[in-house]
């Protein structure tokens, strides 16, 4: 359990950043960072229910995850284009976002199918 609470701080953390170093220093609308949101709340899911899950069908948990996190990530864009915010900060903070994305999803499927 304790090393299941470091994996989630270590992802948390950035995210918490980012929200205040958008909010305070750049005064930009945080919404932008919803579809973070949305993933990191998945990854959360995925990390506490990965004890529960069968080691035996490694292949299929990844795929599941995969298809959870796309459509995490598109639900997440979709209601984030709901909200008033310019697109042109969202393009500015895609190579960002695309980094944390790409781990949620590298150590996310790792640790969901208990190869991590």
């Amino acid at each position: 359990m304790n090393t299941t609470f470091f994996n989630i701080l270590y992802f948390v953390l950035p995210l918490v950043t980012a929200v205040l170093v958008m909010k305070f220093i750049f005064k930009l609308n945080i919404n932008i960072l919803l579809p973070s949101a949305i993933m990191l709340i998945l990854f959360v899911i995925a990390t506490i229910c990965s004890p529960f899950t069968s080691q035996k069908f490694e292949t299929e948990l990844f795929v599941i995850f995969c298809v959870l996190q796309l459509l995490a990530l598109t639900g997440g864009i979709l209601l984030m284009s709901k909200q008033e915010i310019l697109w042109k900060q969202f393009f500015i903070s895609l190579p960002f976002q695309l980094f944390y994305w790409l781990q949620l999803f590298y150590y996310g499927g790792l640790q969901f199918t208990h190869k991590f």
